[in-house]
Order: C-alpha cells, then sequence, then structure tokens
C-alpha cells in the first residue's frame, strides 16, 4: 500500500520535472497524490486494465466522458517487489504525455522505492533503540516476548550466544580533549560507522548510548577469552590509528540465550569501571581477567584506610623511586624471572639484583619471596583504586 504522504511528494516532484499533472492512484483507484490537489481524495475510474493486466492506457478526451474522475492522458502501473501497488496518470493530450510515461513510471517506482527502504531502515533503528532500552532496563522475562518481536524486525537470532562489549571514547587527541566538542561531533559518525564494519556478522547487535558510549553484542568467532580480548585489541588500535580516539572496552562474559545479554552488559561495565579505579585510561578489560581488581573493588574504605596507614607501599610511591616500582611491576609481569626482567628493562642483571636490594630496603619485604611481593602488589592495586 502507497503512503499517502509518499505519493504527493512524488506526484508534485514528478510534475515539476514533466510539466505536466501527474497522479498517483491506489490500487482501489483512489487518488493520493497529485500535482494538482483539488484531485486528491476522489476516484479515477477507468484503470483496471492497469491494475488487472498490467496495461499501459490511453484516454482521449472522448472516453474519458464514461469514466468518472478522469481526464485526457496516459496511465500505467506502478510496481514493487513484482506488485502491482498503484498506477501512476499523466493527464494531457496522451500524443504529448506518453514520451513522458516511461520515465515519470520508473521515477516513480525508483522513489518510492528509496523511501520505502528509507521507511523500512528507520522502522529497525526504532526497533532496534527499543529492544536495547528493554533489555537494560525493565525485567526481561516479563517482556521476553515483547523482545523477541523487536529482535524478528532486526532478524536477530536471540537463541545465538552472545557477550556483551561497552566502548567509552575516553579521547580524542591524546591530550585529553573535550570530546563533546568539535571536532569529535564530526568524526563519531565515521566512528560509528567503523565499529559496525568490524563487527560485520549481521546477528552482532550493535548500538550507539549516548554521545561517546556503544554498546556491542558480539556473536562468537573465537575459540578463546584470551583470542576475543586479541580480537577487540585490534579494533581499539583502528580506532586510535584511523580516528585518533582512545577507548575504554569492557567484556562481560559469554551468555547462551537473550536472558543475560543484560548481565553480560553490566559486567562488562563493570571491567571498565574498575580499570579506571585502578588508574587505567585506555584498553580492553575482559571481566574474568580482572579477578584482582573486582576484589579491591569490594573491600571498604574503612578496611582500605587501615590497611594502607603507614603502608609499606607509600616510600615507593614517592616521584624519586619510579624507576624502582617500574622494575617492580616488570618483575611481577614475567612470573619473578630475573632473566625476562632484566631483557625487558635492557639493563644488566646486576642492576636488577640492585634495584631489587633498594626495593626491600624501603619496603621491608623481599620481593623475591611470592608472599612478600603478593602483599606488595596486592598493597600498591589497592593504592591505585580512586575511591
Amino acid at each position: 500500500m502507497i503512503d499517502r504522504d509518499i505519493a504527493q511528494n512524488i506526484a508534485e516532484l514528478t510534475t515539476n520535472i514533466c510539466g505536466y499533472t501527474v497522479s498517483i492512484i491506489n490500487s482501489s483507484g483512489l487518488i493520493i497524490g497529485s500535482g494538482d490537489k483539488s484531485r486528491v481524495n476522489t476516484t479515477h475510474e477507468g484503470l483496471d486494465a492497469v491494475f488487472n493486466n498490467r496495461e499501459y492506457i490511453e484516454h482521449d478526451e472522448e472516453e474519458v466522458k464514461n469514466f468518472m474522475g478522469a481526464y485526457e492522458g496516459v496511465a500505467c502501473p506502478i510496481v514493487f517487489n513484482n506488485q502491482v501497488i498503484g498506477a501512476v496518470g499523466i493527464r494531457g493530450n496522451p500524443k504529448e504525455t506518453k514520451k513522458y510515461l516511461g520515465l515519470v513510471r520508473n521515477q516513480v517506482e525508483m522513489m518510492y522505492q528509496q523511501m520505502m527502504y528509507f521507511e523500512i531502515y528507520k522502522m529497525k533503528s526504532e526497533a532496534l533503540d527499543v529492544f536495547i532500552q528493554v533489555l537494560l532496563s525493565h525485567d526481561i522475562e516479563q517482556n521476553l516476548s515483547y523482545l523477541k518481536s523487536l529482535a524478528q524486525i532486526n532478524s536477530y537470532n536471540l537463541e545465538i550466544p552472545r557477550f556483551a562489549l561497552a566502548i567509552e571514547i575516553v579521547e580524542t587527541d591524546g591530550k585529553g580533549s573535550n570530546i563533546k566538542k568539535e571536532p569529535y561531533l564530526k568524526e563519531l559518525n565515521k566512528v560509528l560507522k567503523t565499529v559496525d564494519d568490524f563487527f560485520d556478522s549481521p546477528q552482532n547487535i550493535f548500538s550507539k548510548i549516548g554521545s561517546h558510549h556503544l554498546l556491542v553484542f558480539k556473536t562468537l568467532s573465537q575459540p578463546s577469552n584470551h583470542n576475543e580480548i586479541r580480537y577487540i585489541h585490534k579494533l581499539n588500535d583502528q580506532l586510535l590509528k584511523k580516528h585518533g580516539v582512545r577507548c575504554m572496552i569492557g567484556i562481560g562474559n559469554r551468555y547462551e540465550d537473550v536472558m543475560n545479554l543484560k548481565k553480560s552488559y553490566q559486567e562488562a561495565e563493570n571491567a571498565i569501571s574498575i580499570a579506571k579505579r585502578m588508574g587505567e585510561t585506555g584498553g580492553v578489560f575482559h571481566i574474568e581477567e580482572m579477578v584482582v581488581g573486582r576484589i579491591i573493588n569490594e573491600v571498604s574504605q574503612s578496611t582500605r584506610s587501615n590497611l594502607l596507614n603507614n603502608s609499606v607501599v607509600v616510600p615507593l610511591l614517592l616521584p624519586e623511586n619510579e624507576i624502582l616500582l617500574d622494575t617492580f611491576y616488570s618483575f611481577c609481569n614475567n612470573d619473578f624471572n630475573l632473566s625476562k626482567t632484566a631483557r625487558e628493562l635492557t639493563i644488566h642483571r646486576n642492576t636488577l639484583l640492585y634495584r631489587i636490594s633498594r626495593i626491600q630496603a624501603l619496603t621491608g619485604l623481599d620481593i623475591t619471596q611470592f608472599h612478600n611481593a603478593t602483599k606488595l602488589f596486592l598493597l600498591l592495586q589497592l593504592k591505585r583504586f580512586d575511591y
């Protein structure tokens, strides 16, 4: 069925193109759009051959006397998806107007197709917005049938396992610029397209939340969490190189159905929140890789204060001891292996041993012993948390 507003727009545009009055008639013979607005909502008889046989017809002044609402001119069917959805008529001497009919019909069908595709796109976009809103803000079990109907509009299969990605754009130029101002807003649509193209499976559910937050419910494409994290790192690198935007990307756990997608999204957001509190300003963070941060996140303010008062970490955090702090983190990241740590820091093994002795002198802890290194590491992480 042809929308009346679309029909009127098309009739006016094509009337201006050919210079003759163009009318759009629905399959019931009612004029729903015309370059002569007085004809709208009037009946146009004599189009049976157009509707039933898809024929092109001509009517002269004598013939139209037999048909109510008809004028001298030509008419032919409007076809969309191989269905006759109406007719287009051009008023005037058939000898003059018939040469425009094919052009006008093609123009009408093309414009109608474009407008219909736009309406379909708009409908899908609105359905997706409502789907995300219901999913994140309401009881899923009570709204499950509604969610499924919204998902069906976009051909999403909700039985496919997915996990959530929360993407927060935190910086645009490496200098902490305000991402709510230009030129970020001009670049936003390009950023969205890059993310959308990166997750090119039609079953990945992608949505923008606010001016600098994106949400993706991604289907599984990698065999393990580790591989998924490496895959998402590629997106993070691409956004930085292509658009100059730095992101915090949180990853939730995978779940088998729609009932737990909200939980996965909350995990992804929680991963970002914990990463920020531990001093991170960009990167990819899987909730399952943040065990230490999740434990520390549960520590109360009073317990934190008690642990950190007169703590052994205080001297290590002084600016003049920054190199010792970096050495300690490198030692932990290299599994307390002296050779690997020295190579990473590009220093001699004896220099590393000297630094370790300096850390012991400052903290009273021999970090070559696992329990001492663990104690110092946890206290440092606790200190980094921004309560």
